[in-house]
């Protein structure tokens, strides 16, 4: 039984823009805790574009009382603060996710088109 070549490419080339992407928000991340004033603040805006539709997360982290949980739940851990403070939470952790798996939806949606 041989695998299926399109999708080995598929899973291949998820693990690459994940590791990529990570590194990237890695190296981000590094820029903005070192930026002085309005320097670290650049760099999330970028990340809006990169990650777009999980970028539309923050506007419902906003409209919630989101900044109080985390305080909440991280009160006696600032390494609980630090990872649930959402441009990491969500560009860091769900934004990896979805560069791992956005090959596969657009293969699928490519075979689908050719299919119709």
């Amino acid at each position: 039984m041989s695998a299926d070549p399109q999708r080995s490419k598929t899973v291949s080339l998820g693990l690459w823009l994940a590791v990529f992407h990570f590194a990237a928000f890695l190296l981000s991340a590094m820029l903005a805790q070192k930026g002085q004033g309005w320097a670290g603040v650049y760099v999330w805006p970028v990340w809006l574009l990169i990650d777009f539709p999980l970028s539309l997360l923050h506007l419902l982290m906003l409209q919630g009382q989101v900044d109080l949980w985390v305080q909440e739940m991280s009160a006696r851990s600032s390494a609980l603060s630090y990872l649930l403070y959402s441009p990491y939470l969500i560009h860091g952790v769900l934004g990896t996710i979805w560069w791992a798996f956005l090959p596969k939806l657009f293969f699928q949606y490519r075979c689908w088109q050719t299919h119709r």
